[in-house]
């Protein structure tokens, strides 16, 4: 059975403001995750949550240094 997972990220109040500008500039207003992988809902619910915790913490992570020429 098939699952949609949604994070509004505009309405969050966990999120700090640098966070939320941050992920609204990659994702929008609001994230949306499916999962239809399995024939059971429960595991499809589990496998949205670490597929949406996956790509927030992506998103959130600091950027990499620009690489310096040798």
């Amino acid at each position: 059975t098939r699952v949609e997972l949604r994070f509004d990220i505009a309405g969050s109040p966990t999120l700090s403001e640098h966070q939320r500008r941050r992920l609204a500039e990659r994702f929008g207003d609001e994230l949306r995750v499916v999962a239809d992988d399995e024939r059971s809902q429960r595991r499809n619910r589990m496998l949205a949550r670490e597929r949406l915790a996956a790509r927030l913490a992506a998103a959130l992570a600091p950027p990499r240094p620009p690489r310096r020429p040798t």
